[in-house]
Formats: structure tokens, sequence, C-alpha cells
């Protein structure tokens, strides 16, 4: 999964609540690596207040391998 192909959505509320794994600024942009129910997303907050996106859910590995692609860290 490359950055490019990543389909990122309008963040919405959820029923359950998500874990930050790790955390990012890159930019004017907060990065979040999450995990909810086993599967894990990104969630992307510009810092000038616009709305956040998240990622579409993936496995571990996919989603860390965006993660690294964006942050440059493993």
């Amino acid at each position: 999964m490359a950055v490019e192909s990543v389909r990122w959505d309008p963040y919405g509320s959820r029923s359950s609540r998500p874990r930050v794994v790790d955390h990012a600024m890159v930019g004017a942009v907060e990065l979040e690596l999450m995990s909810e129910g086993g599967a894990y997303f990104i969630r992307l907050t510009p810092s000038n207040g616009g709305p956040a996106l998240e990622s579409m859910r993936g496995v571990s590995a996919e989603v860390r391998q965006v993660w690294r692609d964006l942050t440059g860290r493993t």
C-alpha cells in the first residue's frame, strides 16, 4: 500500500475509542497512527483547524508502511 493509493475519509465519530499507537508532526499536519478493533489507520489533522481525515483501515504491516512513508520513521 503506497501513500498515493491511500483513500482518506472525513473523520467521524465512532462507537469505540481508538488507541493512539504513535504520533508525529509533519509540516503543518498532525499524524496519529491509530488502532481500533484489530485494524490500524492513520488520522491526519491539519493544524489550521481544517477537518481531520482518516485513512482506510488495514492490517498493521500495510498501514505501518504508509506511516513510514509519511513520517520517515519506523
